[in-house]
């Protein structure tokens, strides 16, 4: 499929999908933040405007490897090269673990002070910390399940990507009511909801890769070790994800510093309800871009270079297509609000 259909309509059969994983996982942002502010408050909502921050960062690292080691890996699959494939696999996954287990140590260790520079002051702190707390528990968790839906995509397998996300989606929808209403546990019932979400979708891809017989890919146990030239490999191409990711945590710890000199926690809390929305308009282009991603690699280790400009031509375009579209969706907003 990769090599011979027709780039544009492939594009979109994996583009699709990653689409309406990425809008319902937007959604379900936007619900959890419903259900906090409805139960929980406004301060909760602040709460997690601070946190969201650095769980942010602890995705980015997910995101690095699952990009950097989608690109290796496809190339691979496009190579014919079924042990490098399976090596990608088996390094992407240790590496995964290993990064989601340092999160969890270091964002411990250094909580406090990481709350402090992303703009708690002494109201917003316990919100933030309760909700944190929990999310570096489920650190490993998290960047096991960005890579792994990485990986699955690069097989150009975008349906197991998109079932992963609306797993995790439609459980943490369910979750949230009982766990910050009806249990009464507020911003670390919000918290524990979603780290078993995230938990559910592990457990749907381990099934996929060790159990279905539907991997494209051979992975066994001898596949779980470390090369380093691959490691570097994987770190180089991620690393630009990475610094996006980061630059976008330092823009909200200014933006939340600014906004708790000058208004307080409720206008940390409107940023943070705000740059939830603005993160649902995005998520159309992150799905057309991880649809695209396989197309290229897999392209690019098969030499057919034509097919790999062509992909990349259409891609650029239907996201401009959908910035202009959220774009101009926000101008119209803003002009029936009656502020």
């Amino acid at each position: 499929m990769l090599a011979r259909e027709r780039v544009g309509r492939l594009l979109w059969k994996l583009s699709i999908p990653a689409i309406i994983g990425m809008m319902v996982h937007g959604l379900y942002n936007i619900v959890d933040t419903f259900f906090v502010g409805r139960f929980a408050g406004t301060l909760a909502i602040g709460g997690i405007a601070i946190a969201f921050p650095v769980q942010m960062i602890i995705m980015g690292v997910g995101m690095t490897i699952g990009i950097g080691g989608a690109s290796v890996l496809s190339r691979r699959m496009g190579e014919r090269d079924k042990e490098g494939a399976s090596l990608a696999l088996g390094n992407m996954f240790l590496l995964s673990l290993a990064t989601g287990i340092v999160g969890l140590i270091f964002g411990i260790a250094f909580m406090d002070p990481l709350l402090r520079l992303f703009g708690a002051n002494d109201a917003l702190m316990p919100t933030a910390r309760d909700y944190l707390l929990v999310v570096l528990i489920g650190s490993p968790m998290f960047t096991f399940s960005m890579v792994a839906s990485s990986s699955a995509r690069a097989e150009g397998n975008a349906k197991v990507a998109m079932n992963t996300m609306l797993i995790g989606a439609v459980l943490n929808i369910i979750l949230d009511p009982i766990f910050i209403v009806v249990l009464n546990m507020g911003v670390r019932g919000a918290a524990i909801a979603t780290v078993l979400s995230v938990t559910a979708s592990c457990i749907f891809l381990l099934h996929y890769y060790l159990w279905s017989g539907k991997c494209e890919i051979t992975f066994q146990p001898r596949h779980l070790k470390l090369k380093p030239a691959m490691v570097g490999e994987i770190f180089a191409i991620g690393s630009s994800d990475f610094a996006r990711t980061a630059a976008m945590s330092l823009t909200s710890a200014i933006f939340n510093n600014i906004l708790r000199e000058l208004g307080g926690e409720l206008s940390i809390a409107t940023f943070g309800i705000i740059f939830r929305v603005m993160s649902f308009v995005f998520m159309p282009m992150m799905g057309i871009a991880q649809g695209a991603q396989p197309i290229l690699g897999f392209n690019y280790g098969s030499l057919q270079f034509n097919r790999v400009k062509k992909s990349f031509g259409l891609a650029i375009k239907a996201t401009t297509m959908f910035a202009l579209v959220g774009f101009i969706i926000f101008l119209l907003f803003l002009k029936v609000t009656p502020f």
